[in-house]
């Protein structure tokens, strides 16, 4: 009996508070709510305790109502929580949560069951679940304040960031009797925020690539801004250091002219005058910067003074530009450099120009001396002469000869540099021109006691005719060929010709020459198609030549479109490799004669008629002289009945059938 009111008042003699209790009617089976005080009841003289007073009140409606009260409340709050646009949710002192609005299910996917108590931790991000634990602790643990950000994944698996914040609600003796938290979606934000923070980094690492420093005062003077990691002394700086400081103090180099500027500088920019750029060397470190200086309008400048706008500081941007200076007289030095260059170089074009074209006006007037010169000397050895006078006239003829071929290489390899040479398209028989080649070569190799072996694709030798310049492709073959043979003392000259590709129009030949001679150094390989180029020195000393062969036999080769290509080892030999394309004959070429640069002499031996006249009177030369015109002819392989000769008369013509026509002026 002690749970009931009056028994406590007898034992405690004190009084009991207010409490209600629920009691079943007997009759109606209902329950009623009463509300119970008790009050102990003493003499007023002695204080002695006489007994005690307890007072049942029937508060069954009133409880009611405040219960349908409490509850339109909690709906009320329910309706209100879920129409928030963020997620709204309770949790006991303890930190169970026991209730989620609506949002909360819509968003995690989530049952009730597995939401209540700890499940608010299934759509945590595990990378954050670990902070968020450890801060829902301790504000449980010392009933404050919970926040913190966290990625929550929606139903479709996307994780978005959540702000969590909690705060308590405390009874009237300050205990936590419950929680209330929202969960709101921040996740535009904390992406913006991102961006931001990237952008800041991307800043600051374009700022330090580009050598800058970005600065900002106030109306002051006092740096408020400072970013970029190179002082202006050159050295690197913390910018927190520079966070409030006169902008004097960062800048203290400045002495005599360059101070005076820089304050001006300084003053017209806080007056709202832009300085646009103001170089400066510090001498102190040698070191050239370029400044410039822009006034910060307190309110966008559009508005104008009149509107109340004013200058608050000032922003100004520095960059070492000591390396830009230096590569600028660089640059000035090299165009001028260059424009020497460019005057030098068209000064040898135009003088190779004029050389070229000297050569090739004057390489005739030179050569018909020496013909003359060629042709008397063989006139001179066709006469009785002594063995010491043979021996006079054959070095005559063969020094002519010689200065000839010079000249002829020199003639063509001005016309090579000038663009002059011109190469021929008439249909040939490529086996001919090798049988000709060839010929030339063994003769001259026999002589020095070398192999040559040649070797010709059967198709080649039972070819058609091809389109290109005989004559050209002869002078190239002997060119390279002429050089293996001189320069091997031992051993074999070959020649390997092969059809390297065809086409419906072309058909490239391949030619490869290769000797057992001396061989060349790989650094001289590569300055050897230039012009007046041998080995060494002591080459042209030992072998003799012009060392024009090979320079106008690219040049040729390149004019017929090929290419040539040389491999050589010392001791080991050269080879020379030439590829050129020949053209296929249309059918309109195909009825033309073919070019057969063998068959010429043969034709001039059996069917050619010689007719030589004088062109002086005959009585004034001896008729032994006048005579050696005709022997010349009569020991070459002509038919003698073909010759004949007769004192010139200009009002006759020569007979019918004359191949060849001589005039003796002497």
């Amino acid at each position: 009996m002690d749970e009931f009111p009056i028994v406590q008042i007898c034992r405690t003699q004190q009084r009991v508070d207010k409490r209600r209790t629920g009691m079943y009617h007997p009759q109606t089976q209902s329950q009623i709510v009463y509300e119970i005080s008790g009050e102990s009841i003493s003499d007023d003289k002695t204080g002695e305790f006489l007994g005690g007073i307890v007072v049942f009140k029937d508060v069954t409606e009133y409880t009611r109502q405040i219960a349908a009260q409490i509850e339109a409340n909690e709906k009320q709050f329910e309706t209100i929580a879920n129409f928030m646009p963020v997620m709204v949710w309770t949790a006991k002192a303890d930190g169970m949560h026991d209730w989620f609005s609506q949002r909360w299910y819509d968003y995690t996917g989530l049952t009730v069951e597995q939401s209540l108590g700890e499940g608010w931790k299934t759509p945590i991000h595990p990378e954050d679940l670990v902070k968020c634990e450890r801060m829902w602790s301790n504000s449980i643990q010392n009933g404050v304040e919970f926040k913190t950000e966290q990625r929550c994944r929606r139903k479709d698996g996307m994780w978005r960031w959540m702000l969590g914040r909690a705060l308590p609600f405390h009874d009237d003796s300050e205990r936590v009797v419950k929680w209330f938290g929202t969960c709101i979606d921040i996740h535009e934000q904390v992406e913006s925020r991102q961006e931001a923070r990237n952008l800041k980094e991307q800043l600051q690492r374009v700022i330090e690539y580009a050598k800058v420093t970005l600065w900002a005062t106030d109306h002051q003077n006092k740096v408020v801004l400072f970013e970029g990691d190179v002082g202006r002394k050159g050295t690197r700086v913390n910018n927190a250091t520079m966070i409030g400081k006169d902008l004097r103090e960062v800048f203290d180099e400045f002495q005599g002219q360059d101070l005076d500027r820089w304050n001006k500088a300084i003053q017209e920019a806080l007056r709202g005058n832009p300085q646009d750029e103001i170089v400066e060397r510090v001498v102190s470190h040698e070191r050239c910067y370029r400044t410039r200086l822009a006034p910060l309008w307190e309110k966008p400048q559009d508005n104008g003074a009149g509107d109340g706008a004013s200058v608050e500081g000032i922003v100004g941007i520095f960059m070492d530009i000591t390396e830009l200076q230096e590569r600028e007289m660089q640059l000035k030095a090299k165009e001028k450099e260059n424009d020497r260059l460019f005057a030098n170089a068209a000064a040898a074009k135009e003088a190779n120009q004029l050389k070229s074209q000297f050569l090739a006006n004057m390489s005739h007037e030179v050569r018909t001396p020496i013909a003359g010169v060629i042709g008397m000397s063989e006139l001179l050895l066709h006469t009785t002469l002594e063995e010491e006078q043979k021996d006079y006239a054959m070095n005559i003829h063969r020094a002519a000869n010689g200065l000839l071929t010079v000249i002829n290489d020199i003639l063509d390899l001005s016309k090579v540099e000038s663009g002059r040479l011109d190469v021929e398209e008439v249909p040939f028989n490529i086996s001919v021109v090798l049988k000709e080649v060839n010929s030339m070569i063994s003769f001259a190799a026999r002589q020095k006691n070398l192999v040559y072996e040649n070797f010709v694709q059967s198709d080649l030798e039972t070819a058609p005719s091809l389109m290109g310049d005989p004559g050209r492709l002869r002078q190239i073959l002997t060119n390279i060929l002429t050089n293996a043979v001189k320069f091997t003392s031992e051993g074999l000259v070959t020649l390997i010709v092969t059809i390297e590709g065809q086409t419906k129009h072309t058909t490239t030949v391949d030619f490869t020459i290769r000797d057992t001679g001396i061989g060349i150094e790989e650094e001289v390989c590569k300055r050897l198609f230039q012009p007046f180029t041998q080995g060494d020195s002591s080459t042209a000393r030992r072998f003799g030549g012009t060392g024009l062969g090979l320079i106008i036999s690219q040049g040729l080769v390149e004019l017929m479109k090929g290419r040539i290509r040389l491999d050589s080892r010392p001791r080991f030999g050269t080879t020379v490799s030439i590829s050129i394309p020949f053209g296929k004959p249309f059918p309109r070429d195909l009825g033309l004669p073919l070019v057969d640069v063998a068959s010429i002499p043969d034709r001039l031996q059996n069917d050619a008629s010689v007719f030589c006249v004088n062109a002086k009177c005959t009585t004034r030369r001896p008729p032994s002289a006048r005579s050696n015109t005709i022997s010349m002819f009569q020991s070459l392989p002509f038919t003698n009945s073909s010759i004949t000769s007769q004192p010139q008369d200009r009002s006759k013509k020569a007979p019918e059938g004359i191949h060849v026509l001589v005039v003796e002026d002497k």
